[in-house]
């Protein structure tokens, strides 16, 4: 089966996600490349693809059956999607080995790291160091709930103020976003996962599962829940140059 995703880090975030579910639960394993693949499908490149037959004859030729490509599909999309006229068909679409996975909960998938990882990230991040470096109280005490339905970025200014941003976007540019998964993916366990991304990893597991007769699998609901680890303390130097590139 496919693993359709928006991006390079909705699928770094989403194999780890499903690598630590089975190192927790001890699952059975699935394989990538074997038991599934992912396809990054670019924001709204999706557009261009339907799941089942055609409509009319125009819309065989304007779009691509996804379900041609891989008999079963599995598409994620973030709550940045949920205004996007074409993904109406999706939400009420029936067909076999297809299913569409909206994260109704979060903004974008980054939404989903917990404040656990979140305040592990950030001070590590160039642009940040020197923002955050006394701000560490505040950083640990972060509220998942403050973040998880705002782009992620809108939410840092806001909170932090950090002066290093030096464009007008509203949201992180690829860099910044591969940046953050990068360093977050190297503090990414279980424990640490909010109760959305174990709800996102237990999805995707059971859809790869299904798709390969294997039998599905249930949580929990004190399997679900926020983390409640302590983030680890970030030593930063006394004094921090004033140079560091902005994220």
């Amino acid at each position: 089966c496919s693993i359709w995703v928006e991006g390079h880090t909705d699928r770094k975030y989403i194999r780890k996600y499903l690598q630590e579910l089975i190192k927790a639960k001890e699952f059975p394993n699935i394989t990538e490349d074997l038991h599934y693949v992912f396809f990054e499908y670019s924001g709204a490149n999706l557009a261009h693809y339907r799941f089942g037959d055609a409509a009319s004859e125009h819309e065989k030729l304007e779009t691509i059956n996804g379900l041609r490509l891989n008999n079963a599909a599995l598409v994620v999309g973030d709550n940045d999607q949920i205004e996007k006229s074409y993904l109406s068909q999706f939400q009420t679409m029936s067909e076999v080995g297809f299913k569409y996975l909206l994260l109704d909960q979060a903004k974008e998938i980054e939404n989903l790291l917990s404040p656990c990882i979140l305040s592990e990230v950030l001070p590590k991040v160039d642009g940040f160091k020197k923002k955050l470096k006394d701000e560490q109280s505040e950083i640990r005490n972060l509220n998942h709930d403050d973040y998880v339905k705002i782009p992620l970025r809108e939410f840092i200014e806001s909170k932090f103020n950090p002066a290093k941003f030096e464009d007008s976007e509203k949201s992180f540019t690829a860099d910044q976003k591969r940046t953050i998964c990068d360093l977050a993916l190297q503090k990414m366990s279980w424990d640490k996962m909010s109760c959305e991304a174990r709800q996102l990893a237990l999805a995707v597991y059971n859809f790869i599962a299904m798709e390969n007769g294997m039998e599905e699998k249930i949580l929990e609901e004190k399997d679900l829940e926020e983390p409640t680890c302590e983030p680890e303390l970030v030593e930063l130097p006394s004094e921090i140059e004033d140079d560091t590139p902005p994220i």
